[in-house]
């Protein structure tokens, strides 16, 4: 069975809709809580939706993940696909399995695959305007990194580590506790160590997040136009909190 890492700071009112998710998921999946610390019934309401509750004290999503990465060497002899999700996203019931589907192919080990995250913007014109608008540009922008030879960008909310060996997993515990770029920040040290990483188009992969910085039209506009102003402006609460990967692409 695969397993799922869901790094949690204060989650309790989104992990009912997560866990209800993840029953639902066409090929099984062991969820695997890392609560950061929260001040809330996260990890109650984890443990009563069934879920392996870990507890990370230091702050920081890198930290939860890597407590989670530690939990899986400590307890299993091989994992065909880890994947790492928010608290705060929805998959598909296609998802584990269409994810599974792409792992299953000939020559994959080690390898990220990142899937569609679609944002759950309301049902207005705006909305609408917004949904379409960011989904077009992050596929646009992902065949234009692949036409160029270049990884696709890394996305924490929908990620999936494809048989990974032991000595890759181990490496992962000593990434620095970045903030702003954790995802980008594994994304790298594993293409360094001779890994790969691909973007699915395939509908079936997808999340649907409830978490958006870019929430308005305005906001959307301005990371599309303008990335790095953009980024920054909806991460600046970060920005003090934990070191920024320095390789950061916006």
């Amino acid at each position: 069975m695969s397993r799922v890492l869901i790094p949690a700071l204060n989650e309790q009112e989104r992990l009912p809709a997560l866990f209800e998710a993840l029953a639902k998921q066409q090929s099984p999946v062991e969820p695997i809580v890392i609560d950061n610390w929260s001040q809330d019934a996260t990890a109650e309401i984890a443990e009563s939706c069934g879920a392996t509750i870990l507890r990370e004290e230091e702050p920081g999503q890198m930290r939860a993940i890597q407590k989670g990465i530690k939990f899986i060497l400590d307890n299993y002899q091989d994992s065909e696909a880890i994947f790492i999700i928010d608290a705060d996203t929805k998959p598909l019931k296609s998802w584990s399995s269409a994810h599974l589907r792409h792992a299953r192919r000939p020559g994959q080990y080690n390898n990220l695959q990142y899937g569609r995250v679609h944002h759950a913007y309301p049902w207005t014109v705006e909305g609408t305007v917004v949904r379409v608008g960011r989904a077009t540009y992050i596929d646009s922008a992902e065949f234009w990194r692949r036409f160029q030879s270049k990884p696709p960008r890394a996305k924490g909310s929908n990620t999936c580590l494809v048989n990974p060996d032991k000595t890759l997993l181990e490496s992962t515990l000593s990434i620095p506790n970045y903030g702003l770029g954790n995802d980008i920040a594994l994304r790298d040290h594993i293409l360094a160590r001779g890994g790969s990483a691909r973007y699915l188009y395939d509908i079936r992969a997808s999340v649907v997040s409830s978490g958006d910085r870019y929430p308005t039209l305005q906001s959307a506009l301005k990371r599309m136009v303008t990335p790095r102003k953009g980024q920054i402006d909806a991460y600046k609460e970060d920005f003090g909190k934990f070191d920024t990967y320095p390789n950061l692409e916006l």
